[in-house]
């Protein structure tokens, strides 16, 4: 099996075609075909772990009834583990996606990105609303350029200083005014903002954000209030059930441009 085409294939091809491989499960069973594609699997770097992905269907619902880890979610954390520590020379995105259980590691993982310096950042927990793991690390790290943040309990927020910033995003999160504010505060160049399902969000104020260019917000509380002071914003967005007539204020002082 080593002495195919594909097999003989520069290692930056092989990786190429690892990732159109959809779902982590396949591409480890690269690893199997032959020793080139071992070294191969072994080199190539992922930067997106997603329990759904992994893990049998049924493992994931007895997590959500039982409320404690099994021998998947076991394997889970090596694999987490195992993909870290072959990412030492740099780590330019890294997605990872929860369960509850699995909350213990997150802030070992979140340290080893931004050790790598880490540029797009991605946590999403599971059907479940957990502390944000370690906030002052990543909320003070000069490099990081994309954070998005689901399913976690951002509080306790003292202070934010994300220069590099470009997008932010929040899915399902709890959240309120005053840290809201905080985080969006400390993020002077960010251009697109999403805010989707954050609960007890009640008043969105931005301005002072001059780079700001896109804003999306979702299914939020029907008394909403919006507040938009931003001269380069170009489009504007409510998507799924949010709808101007059941926000409870918009106002807006934005560039001609807006869509």
């Amino acid at each position: 099996m080593d002495d195919d085409i594909i097999s003989r294939l520069p290692e930056h091809l092989k990786h190429r075609i690892l990732s159109l491989i959809p779902g982590i499960k396949e591409v480890a069973r690269t690893s199997s075909l032959s020793k080139s594609w071992l070294r191969t699997w072994r080199s190539f770097q992922i930067t997106e772990i997603n329990p759904w992905f992994i893990m049998p269907r049924e493992a994931i619902d007895d997590i959500f009834k039982s409320g404690r880890g099994n021998v998947h979610s076991e394997r889970f954390v090596r694999l987490v583990d195992d993909i870290l520590m072959r990412s030492r020379d740099g780590m330019p995105r890294f997605v990872i996606y929860v369960t509850f259980d699995m909350i213990p590691h997150v802030g070992r993982w979140v340290d080893l990105a931004l050790d790598y310096r880490v540029q797009e950042l991605s946590i999403g927990i599971l059907n479940g609303k957990f502390q944000f793991p370690d906030p002052a690390r990543v909320l003070s790290t000069k490099f990081i350029k994309s954070l998005s943040l689901s399913g976690i309990k951002v509080d306790g927020i003292s202070a934010v200083s994300l220069p590099s910033l470009l997008s932010l995003q929040l899915y399902n999160s709890v959240i309120n005014e005053e840290m809201f504010q905080r985080l969006i505060g400390g993020c002077p160049l960010v251009e697109d903002l999403t805010v989707f399902r954050c609960n007890p969000l009640s008043e969105i104020e931005l301005s002072n954000l001059n780079y700001l260019k896109r804003v999306n917000l979702g299914t939020c509380r029907p008394d909403l209030n919006v507040r938009i002071k931003a001269p380069g914003l170009e489009r504007f967005e409510f998507s799924h059930q949010l709808t101007i007539e059941r926000v409870g204020g918009l106002v807006f002082d934005v560039s001609p441009s807006v869509a």
